[in-house]
């Protein structure tokens, strides 16, 4: 208990002016998978989803972090992965421990 206050407390003690974006979840994964969607074809997807988000914020807040398609754990993998490429910090809380995630896939 508590995690989301500790998010949220962290996300408004961050200086003004500091670019950052705190989401829950499920408002993250819907916005991603649409965002996959106008991408055009044989782009890489990922690093030009990155290159978008890194134009907007630097650190991203998601609430409530939960795997549960395959489809999410490529997203996470390699959104991630390109977002941290770009100096990104991606801050997370989930009632789930890390190995549990995704304990059912792979």
């Amino acid at each position: 208990c508590g995690k989301t206050v500790l998010l949220d407390l962290f996300f408004r003690s961050l200086p003004e002016g500091f670019t950052a974006r705190r989401l829950h979840w499920h408002e993250f994964i819907r916005d991603a998978f649409r965002s996959m969607q106008g991408q055009p074809p044989g782009e890489n997807i990922f690093e030009a989803m990155a290159d978008m988000l890194s134009k907007q914020f630097r650190v991203l807040l998601l609430d409530e972090l939960l795997i549960t398609h395959i489809s999410e754990a490529i997203l996470v993998k390699n959104l991630f992965r390109q977002m941290w490429a770009r100096g990104m910090t991606i801050i997370t809380t989930s009632n789930y421990r890390p190995e549990e995630l995704y304990a059912k896939g792979f």
